[in-house]
């Protein structure tokens, strides 16, 4: 058998039981049909929450989910009521196409789609151009009057619909299908999709685990090159190549290199200033392995020694963070974590000032941004709108831990006066567990201690 799974570090029969098992825990949630109608092409206008990579990232989330495929032009159909049904559509085989981008799951013929449905654990496969009219029989044969589909929307203000691909395939089949003469009864599966893809099974750990070792090694690779470039651009060239040597699948987003002033641009993507070798460097970037990604954010300094004034304002960033992390646990609110980080965060800042007879402007009134958000197939995971803040966190999911401070300080420390503008941010990876929560990003250095101890031992190699 030719396995054409995504993951392809893992035994080919482990991973057809792996998505079998996916499909009968979805099945069993249904209580109608599902069609899943994945991308056809790559959108080229729209860049939605999971296509960040072109070609190398050609599916939706879900659908990668229980089938483990990733490659345009395939839909799924699964029916709970016979027999747990489920359906693959494929593209239909063409020469010339395989010449040019190279093999692929295709329908070939009858024959080869029942071999490849066994192999595959699927009850049959059929060709992608056939999807609507075997669909509409199958529904009117078996009288359905409602069939699940997949489009996303705000539960707390449902008229924000997402219109991606989904709602695009959502509008076009209810119209063919109204052709045929079925009235059907539309639902959204995205509560469905939520459940059951956000949570890390061992496979997703182990990939997850390997992932932050390969991102360990890039942020190692930036502070050993640092002293030999000048500007930011020649860290981020380093940066993003170090990401594609680790993973084929190459950055899970546009790196940030910001130095200086920059840091505190939260989506700063020039990376083409000077380095000043005083001041700190920010750096927010993370690679995919396979479907998993890695989001981490690392302040450090330029010159590899943080000065007193950055080194309070780090410390208390720093400390910020693992208060976070005391509040992650099973049941808990990402709204309320949020709140807490900031409160915290504002209420030690002002006793640091007081006690260094200091003065600061923030470029914000209370909040820069969220302290988290979900990880796992894409960076910021979940539903569009962040309903998810709302959901108490579950054993298995993976959260972002990122507090940041952005403004103008000005502190006296040890009699000597201090003012610089600053920005700060420290991310990690954090997954829930059940008595609180496990840092995977443990093995990239952060406290100041183990940062330039790392810039000592890169100016000896």
């Amino acid at each position: 058998m030719s396995a054409s799974f995504l993951i392809s570090s893992v035994d080919p029969t482990r991973l057809i039981q792996r998505y079998q098992a996916r499909r009968h825990v979805f099945l069993k949630a249904l209580s109608a049909p599902l069609l899943l109608n994945g991308l056809d092409a790559l959108p080229e206008q729209q860049v939605t929450p999971w296509d960040l990579l072109g070609r190398r990232w050609e599916q939706s989330p879900l659908l990668l989910h229980l089938t483990g495929i990733n490659q345009l032009g395939i839909a799924l159909f699964l029916d709970p009521k016979n027999a747990g049904t489920s359906l693959l559509f494929l593209p239909r085989y063409d020469k010339q196409k395989a010449r040019w981008d190279g093999d692929s799951l295709c329908y070939k013929d009858d024959e080869q789609a029942r071999a490849l449905a066994l192999d595959y654990g699927f009850s049959h496969i059929y060709s992608q151009d056939s999807m609507r009219s075997i669909v509409a029989e199958y529904l009117q044969d078996a009288h359905c009057k409602e069939l699940n589909l997949l489009w996303h929307f705000s539960t707390s203000h449902p008229q924000k619909i997402m219109k991606d691909h989904h709602y695009t395939a959502k509008q076009a089949l209810s119209r063919y299908f109204k052709r045929k003469g079925l009235h059907l009864r539309y639902s959204s599966i995205q509560d469905l999709e939520w459940e059951h893809r956000l949570l890390f099974d061992d496979i997703d750990l182990s990939l997850a685990i390997k992932a932050q070792e390969k991102t360990a090694l890039c942020f190692e690779e930036c502070i050993k090159q640092l002293p030999y470039h000048k500007n930011e651009q020649g860290i981020a060239g380093v940066l993003n190549g170090a990401l594609e040597q680790q993973s084929f699948m190459g950055k899970s987003f546009p790196s940030i290199v910001a130095c200086g002033d920059h840091a505190c641009t939260l989506h700063y993507h020039k990376n083409n200033a000077p380095l000043s070798k005083d001041r700190l460097l920010l750096l927010d970037f993370g690679l995919r392995y396979f479907d998993i990604v890695t989001d981490i954010s690392r302040t450090i300094p330029v010159n590899g020694r943080f000065n007193p004034l950055q080194r309070c304002l780090y410390e208390l960033v720093l400390q910020t963070q693992t208060y976070v992390a005391s509040l992650v646990k099973p049941g808990a609110l990402l709204r309320d974590i949020n709140q807490a980080c900031w409160l915290y965060l504002n209420r030690h800042l002002d006793s640091l000032m007081t006690r260094y007879q200091g003065t600061y402007q923030l470029d914000y009134e209370h909040a820069p941004h969220n302290v988290s958000h979900l990880i796992k197939t894409a960076v910021h995971d979940g539903d569009y709108w962040r309903d998810y803040a709302n959901r108490p966190l579950r054993i298995g999911e993976c959260i972002s831990n990122e507090p940041g401070l952005y403004g103008n300080f000005d502190m006296v420390i040890d009699g000597q006066r201090y003012h610089e503008r600053i920005g700060i941010r420290i991310e990690d990876n954090l997954l829930v567990t059940s008595n609180g929560c496990r840092n995977l990003s443990v093995a990239i250095p952060k406290t100041i201690r183990d940062l330039e101890a790392l810039f000592d031992r890169s100016s000896l190699c």
